[in-house]
């Protein structure tokens, strides 16, 4: 070592030039402040077309659906990249610490959403429903339950009769479609009288409900590239029948799998799947009559989320409705179409509208039968005889979603929609062969039904405004109340004055009818993962179910 070497004994009497000084990194403050302006601004711009008035931009604030999407589609990815834009830029922490945590999070969001998780479907909300990529698929599940699947002994349906009696369900949401069951009440103390679980298994993809007549009830479901009708026996869940169809309507956002509900009528059952089949199949052995697919024999393509309507039967026809496939009108159409309820042969076809997803229903206004049409563009009136369109009244969204059947009382008729629509009560008139529709009262942004049905009771209509149960006065429009229910897009029937809510989560919930408030009497988890199916209850059964899972419930009746 030199000898003119000297090392100092501190940091203080080193010379500068000979320092290395590393600054501790500051962390701006002001970037926080930043960061939070700007994702108000942004939540602003998403929540404030919605806004029109005081009440629309109270029950924007209350809606749990569009607080859920602003913040997982926009507040979170808008944080995280605004993060990322302050950590490389503006943390002052060295290069190579930023480089490596900018590689960090890429590696960690790359090998988490490619090797780690996957996307089953999208909740009512849009968000996405994460499952881990090792796990077994629904219906890869559906499909190995059925081979285990003991059959029921179908020498016991040898010769029966299916006779429907009133406390049948034997279609999609039971008598008008209106999901009631007027003359049956059930045991209010839940606790003491729990709901009894029959039984359970896995079912196929779909947001089909059940029928039931009798001892049985179908359904329908897909496994791999087959879409199915199904029976199984009500108090068992064992297998009756199964009939197939080569085909698979697939779509992203809503989900894999048919949409309707069989009907059943006179032995038969009436299926329509989601690429468009129209089956009628004997009801007690799943033979095959006849089948027709709508949509070609209509002209039209499919609509975003597939034919979702169930079949109709009136007199000797079975109405459905294919639409036009167009987003517009068109001359010459025929977008309802009546077929021979026993032969398939088209009766009639006329109707120049682009389908939606609610069921064509059965109406009497001013002493005459109509049928009632919500289609893409609005609601109709519709002679059964020929398909004659009586009177229109237009009600559009952007995506053209009407969902929600349409509620008849007297010679009025609700209509609910979402996607900024609203609700309306329109008075259907008539004089001489004219007829006549005039809104008693219309309004946007309230008592929005998305995908989800209401039910009247004592002239009050109860549903899902969105994803919060909510109980408006039918003959005013005024809302009652609205509540943070915690159902989701769940679906509602009424079981006497019981709200029977199957909830988005799988819960069933289970609450009083009352214009007074909400009051939820008993909940229990039935189901896993995302639930849009509607229940279906017969003689104290209760049958719930998803894309994964189907259970049979025995609730107490008084």
């Amino acid at each position: 070592m030199p000898r003119d070497f000297h090392v100092p004994q501190t940091i203080e009497s080193m010379p500068p030039e000979d320092l290395i000084v590393w600054k501790k990194p500051r962390f701006k403050w002001l970037i926080v402040f930043y960061i939070a302006i700007a994702l108000q601004a942004v939540a602003a711009i998403f929540i404030a077309p919605k806004v029109t008035s005081y009440e629309t931009y109270e029950s924007v604030l209350e809606d749990e659906s569009t607080v859920s999407f602003v913040i997982f589609y926009v507040l979170i990815p808008l944080t995280l990249l605004m993060t990322l834009i302050w950590w490389t830029f503006l943390s002052g922490v060295p290069g190579r610490m930023r480089v490596g945590g900018v590689l960090i999070f890429f590696v960690a969001l790359v090998g988490t959403v490619f090797g780690l998780v996957r996307i089953d479907g999208f909740e009512g909300d849009m968000k996405p429903i994460f499952a881990w990529r090792w796990s077994p698929r629904a219906e890869e599940v559906a499909a190995e339950a059925k081979k285990q699947q003991v059959a029921a002994d179908a020498n016991l349906l040898a010769g029966r009769e299916l006779i429907i009696v009133e406390e049948d369900w034997p279609e999609f949401r039971n008598d008008h479609r209106e999901g009631v069951v007027p003359n049956l009440q059930l045991n209010r103390d839940f606790a003491a009288n729990p709901p009894e679980e029959l039984w359970r298994h896995p079912v196929g993809l779909g947001w089909s409900s059940f029928s039931i007549v009798d001892d049985l009830c179908w359904t329908q479901e897909q496994v791999y590239e087959n879409e199915l009708v199904v029976c199984y026996e009500l108090k068992t869940g064992m297998q009756v029948w199964v009939h197939e169809d080569e085909t698979r309507w697939s779509e992203p956002y809503g989900g894999d799998g048919p949409r309707a509900t069989p009907t059943i009528h006179e032995g038969h059952a009436y299926s329509l799947g989601g690429t468009g089949i129209l089956n009628c199949l004997n009801a007690l052995s799943g033979e095959k009559i006849w089948s027709r697919n709508i949509l070609e024999d209509a002209g039209a393509k499919n609509i975003s989320w597939a034919m979702s309507a169930s079949p109709l039967i009136v007199d000797q026809m079975v109405i459905v409705n294919p639409g036009t496939g167009e987003t517009k009108r068109t001359e010459q159409g025929k977008g309802v179409i009546a077929y021979d309820k026993l032969t398939g042969e088209i009766l009639w076809a006329k109707g120049d509208y682009p389908a939606s997803y609610a069921g064509v229903r059965l109406a009497e206004l001013h002493g005459e039968k109509q049928l009632i049409l919500f289609d893409g563009h609005g609601v109709a009136g519709i002679a059964p005889a020929d398909g004659t369109e009586l009177w229109r009244f237009e009600w559009e969204n952007m995506p053209q979603v009407n969902a929600a059947q349409p509620i008849v009382r007297e010679n009025r008729i609700l209509i609910s929609s979402s996607y900024n629509r609203g609700s309306a009560l329109l008075e259907i008139g008539h004089t001489g062969d004219n007829w006549s529709v005039e809104p008693l009262w219309a309004k946007n942004n309230f008592f929005k039904l998305k995908f989800n049905d209401g039910v009247e009771k004592d002239g009050f209509v109860y549903g899902l405004d969105e994803s919060l149960m909510s109980c408006i006065e039918l003959e005013s429009g005024k809302r009652q109340w609205k509540a943070r229910s915690n159902t989701g897009f769940g679906q509602v029937i009424l079981i006497g004055d019981i709200l029977t809510i199957l909830c988005e989560s799988g819960e069933v919930a289970f609450a009083e009818a009352t214009p007074e408030k909400w009051n939820e009497l008993y909940r229990m988890p039935v189901l896993d993962g995302k639930t849009w199916n509607t229940p279906a209850f017969s003689r104290g059964y209760l049958l719930l179910r998803n894309g994964q899972e189907a259970v049979c419930l025995k609730l107490a009746v008084q």
